[in-house]
């Protein structure tokens, strides 16, 4: 019976650091992000500092059939309506291959800058910086928001993160996952951080 008392508190303990582990990160990009711009999708009309060099879209799924997923779209929708109401010239087309040729395709009669090395967010960020871009508003969804504000902070952009609600055709199935992805894509993202200030 101690036995298994023992093995009781030590699974508790466990799941206990292992909540902690993934809290501590997220609320740790929380406080960094606080200062950053960020605003919703529908105040794309008048962005925060007014003009931007350029508006990064992040790569997001792709169907097989080459029709963005609801992510990406919401993404390029953002995109569309920054540059349509003048506040952009162009549009930063990051991704794994295949999704920046999708979102050219996606804003016709937009300049599209492809960026073929983006696979993450993080590289996104440095190449959009490495391409000489200071001001940037960066269309992504609600839960990556304070990731994506720090990450391009860290590589010298000023951003204004502007973000889509959950995408409709999402699976609920999936939400306790994306959870658990973005805690640990901002643990990453913090490694990232400190690496580059140091």
């Amino acid at each position: 019976m101690s036995t298994m008392r023992s093995l009781l508190k030590l699974a508790a303990k466990l799941c206990l650091w292992g909540v902690a582990a993934l809290l501590l990160p997220m609320f740790v990009v929380w406080v960094l992000a606080a200062n950053e711009d960020i605003v919703a999708a529908e105040d794309t009309i008048d962005l925060p500092g007014g003009p931007v060099d350029a508006v990064i879209v992040p790569g997001a799924r792709v169907f097989s059939s080459g029709r963005p997923s609801g992510a990406l779209l919401d993404r390029i929708l953002i995109a569309e309506a920054i540059v349509v109401s003048g506040q952009s010239n162009l549009v930063f087309a990051s991704g794994a291959p295949g999704e920046p040729e999708v979102i050219a395709e996606n804003l016709p009669g937009i300049e599209v800058v492809l960026d073929l090395e983006g696979l993450s967010t993080s590289d996104t960020c440095r190449n959009a910086a490495e391409a000489g871009f200071g001001r940037v508003a960066i269309a992504t969804q609600l839960r990556h928001k304070n990731r994506t504000a720090v990450l391009c902070e860290a590589f010298g952009l000023d951003p204004v993160v502007v973000t889509a609600a959950a995408a409709t055709n999402e699976r609920l199935s999936r939400a306790p996952w994306r959870f658990v992805r973005e805690r640990l894509a901002e643990g990453w993202a913090l490694v990232i951080v400190i690496r580059e200030l140091f």
